[in-house]
């Protein structure tokens, strides 16, 4: 393995969410965060390795949508377990992508309206994995040297 002779940013170019039996869904932000549930214990072993790592539970991979409420339908996706998928999709110069695809389904939470003006709702994610982890998050990196 040699690595890149100069590292470059990606930029990302597009999130498009598309819930199953549906359009593309438009939002103003998007988080999201992972917790692979994995334990550090620091013991000697025989063959000299200090780090040991245990599975301390299932993985976990969730987010938040963050858009303007402007009708149910959001909220909706959460009482009907909506499933649907999630891209985002990175670009950096000499023709280098990166397209993280998700499966997800929308966990959601009631609305708060406090009054008039623009309501903005969040509506949480979590990425779900049916049969295998592989079958919950894809990702397509093309750069020089894949």
């Amino acid at each position: 393995f040699a690595p890149p002779a100069d590292e470059q940013r990606l930029t990302c170019t597009d999130v498009t969410i598309t819930p199953c039996g549906g359009d593309a869904i438009c939002v103003d932000g998007c988080s999201w965060q992972v917790n692979n549930n994995l334990n550090r214990q620091f013991k000697v072993r025989p063959d000299g390795a200090l780090a040991v790592m245990q599975s301390g539970g299932m993985r976990s991979v969730t987010g938040t949508l963050t858009d303007d409420f402007v009708d149910l339908t959001n909220y909706n996706r959460y009482v009907q377990g909506t499933e649907g998928s999630l891209v985002f999709a990175y670009a950096g110069d000499g023709g280098s992508s990166l397209t993280i695809t998700m499966r997800v389904g929308f966990t959601g939470e009631t609305p708060t309206v406090g009054g008039a003006g623009t309501v903005k709702q969040g509506v949480p994610f979590e990425v779900l994995a049916p049969d295998t982890d592989a079958a919950a998050i894809t990702v397509d990196l093309v750069n020089g040297e894949s």
